[in-house]
């Protein structure tokens, strides 16, 4: 290619086996004005650790040359932990015909759920120096204020009251805060966004009715992304009737709250037992079965309070 008083002539050559990259190029240019030609030569090699440190690791060596200028070495070390969370770095720089002219980088970044936090440190025969950054968004809403890292131009508010420590599946370390709140960015505008949350990652006294919502947000929209959540005690509930047979296959069970407000709803399986989450202290659940007014019954129920946070196997007589 042709610049302004400068023609160039380049070829490169790249190779991926088994992980392993190795990269070559060569460049040759003529100075127009001075008529003077320079050669570069660059070879690159990037070498994946992981069977040796069971942690996601390369090594890399990079070696570039110039007719006009000396030899440089360049050897470093990157590794990804903690589920991409941290990321961290360690390079060292040499000329080869200037053993003096040395360089040491080491840099490190971590991803959590109220921001990003980095450091690096550099050092040759001349200077040294040591810096830090934090980086991160904030969204004010009806609810309060929630923190999490770097806002993208479209995202969403992810509210999942009472959860907190959720795993929000995409980035590397999103997770709800104390609240239930955090912020998921870099959706894509005018089209379909999944948001997931990893139940496997939910407390054990917490419930969501669903793991995924969609969301179709506009471009620089904040949309926001609602969880239906039950905070308080799994339970496993043998139900029977009063004359003691178990409640039927198919009953559908309600929990609400002193408001009347349905939480949470669960099917009855065979024997009469079924799964009931966000239960808490003495309460009562409604059992229906049908449409007509007497087609139901009330179940009350208490917690004992050595099962608290864990998964109660409780009996109840509907009445």
């Amino acid at each position: 290619w042709k610049h302004e008083g400068k023609k160039s002539i380049i070829a490169s050559y790249g190779k991926n086996l088994n992980g392993v990259s190795l990269s070559l190029s060569y460049t040759k240019s003529t100075s127009k004005i001075s008529e003077e030609n320079e050669d570069l030569f660059s070879f690159l090699l990037s070498v994946p650790l992981q069977k040796l440190t069971n942690h996601e690791m390369y090594a890399t060596y990079q070696n570039s040359s110039s007719s006009k200028h000396d030899m440089n070495h360049d050897l470093g070390i990157t590794g990804v932990a903690f589920n991409s969370q941290l990321t961290w770095q360690a390079r060292g720089q040499i000329e080869d015909k200037s053993k003096n002219q040395k360089a040491t980088f080491l840099n490190a970044s971590w991803r959590g759920t109220y921001g990003e936090i980095g450091a690096n440190y550099s050092h040759n025969e001349i200077n040294r120096d040591i810096g830090m950054n934090v980086s991160g968004g904030v969204i004010a809403h009806s609810s309060g204020i929630t923190f999490g890292q770097s806002i993208s131009d479209t995202a969403a508010l992810v509210e999942a009251k009472g959860v907190s420590g959720a795993k929000v599946l995409g980035l590397p370390g999103v997770r709800t805060d104390f609240r239930g709140y955090t912020i998921s960015s870099y959706l894509t505008p005018y089209m379909n966004n999944f948001i997931s949350i990893d139940p496997t990652t939910l407390p054990i006294n917490t419930d969501i009715r669903q793991t995924d919502i969609q969301v179709v947000p506009t471009e620089g929209a904040i949309v926001k992304a609602v969880y239906k959540t039950s905070v308080g005690t799994n339970a496993l509930i043998r139900i029977t009737r009063t004359n003691g047979k178990p409640l039927a296959l198919g009953t559908v069970l309600s929990l609400k709250n002193n408001d009347g407000v349905i939480q949470s709803t669960s099917i009855v399986g065979e024997d009469g037992q079924a799964y009931v989450s966000g239960l808490s202290g003495v309460q009562k659940l409604i059992a229906s079965w049908g449409n007509k007014p007497s087609d139901t019954c009330t179940v009350f129920y208490s917690l004992p309070d050595k099962n608290k946070g864990q998964i109660s196997f409780l009996n109840g007589v509907c009445k």
